[in-house]
């Protein structure tokens, strides 16, 4: 089987952007009708580093899950996200998109 050769494949304009999937799974239809963006975010795979920094709905902490509002600069994103960086990457696009310009990582994957 040879694979099949579509010409301007990555000059054509995509048909899904990351913005329209961050809207969606926000049920917002505008940017406008969501939290502003904290300017810094910390990425964990997993909902412990909320239980670790004692982050929870009852502590005041602004919630638009899977992003916890800590301050006005400071979220921390902890929500599923699969395995592998392809994944990250698309979680990160989505962030971006909303405001967020600075990102940290705490996980334990390679």
């Amino acid at each position: 089987m040879s694979i099949p050769i579509v010409k301007n494949k990555y000059r054509s304009p995509s048909t899904l952007l990351p913005g329209d999937i961050f809207l969606k799974n926000k049920k917002a239809e505008k940017l406008s009708d969501l939290p502003e963006a904290p300017e810094n975010c910390i990425l964990c795979p997993a909902k412990k580093a909320l239980e670790l920094l004692a982050v929870s709905k009852e502590s005041g902490v602004k919630v638009k899950e899977p992003v916890y509002l800590i301050s006005e600069n400071l979220g921390i994103f902890a929500g599923p996200t699969g395995f592998g960086a392809p994944m990250w990457a698309l979680v990160i696009e989505q962030l971006i998109f909303w405001g967020v310009k600075k990102f940290i990582f705490v996980g334990w994957f390679g």
